[in-house]
């Protein structure tokens, strides 16, 4: 438990204190020979320093999977940005520009051509409700999640070919 916290210097001063309590319990015992002593102590070791190992092993991987999470995470929301922009460039900025180019096409033709006019603004009045629309969809993605069938599906199909072609 004190290894696999990521503290090694108690995990160091546990090994420590029970090789040293071994070597004492072992003394203690006074074994008949050097050899059975070092047997003993090696015995005691070995069950001190295996599980301080294990726990270093055991909190070393759960601090990569920590990691790990965190960066998928991370990579999720950045993707989830990337695909918002990429939606508020493709259908926001084509009715952006639309409107723009239309704005510009009835202030050339106000005094020449009324009746052009007249019809290039309602054309802008109706690229910037489909715009107002496109947004509305747009914030109701960021509140709620799509499924993924959905997220595959374009907003803006081939049926708007002919307004761009216009514009």
């Amino acid at each position: 438990s004190a290894a696999v916290r990521e503290d090694r210097t108690l995990g160091i001063v546990a090994v420590t204190l029970a090789t040293v309590g071994a070597t004492i319990a072992i003394t203690w015992n006074a074994p008949e020979s050097i050899a059975s002593w070092v047997e003993g102590l090696f015995g005691v070791g070995t069950m001190a320093v295996l599980p301080i190992l294990l726990g270093w092993i055991v909190g070393n991987r759960r601090r990569v999977i920590a990691r790990d999470r965190a960066e998928a995470a991370h990579d999720a929301v950045a993707a989830e940005r990337s695909r918002i922009a990429r939606e508020l460039h493709d259908v926001v900025g084509h009715n952006i520009s639309l409107i723009n180019v239309q704005a510009g096409a009835g202030a050339h033709v106000l005094y020449k051509d009324p009746e052009q006019a007249l019809e290039t603004f309602k054309n802008i009045r109706a690229a910037s409700h489909e715009t107002l629309q496109e947004l509305r969809s747009l914030v109701g993605v960021l509140r709620e999640p799509l499924s993924s069938e959905e997220q595959m599906t374009p907003t803006v199909g081939l049926d708007a070919l002919d307004q761009l072609v216009k514009a």
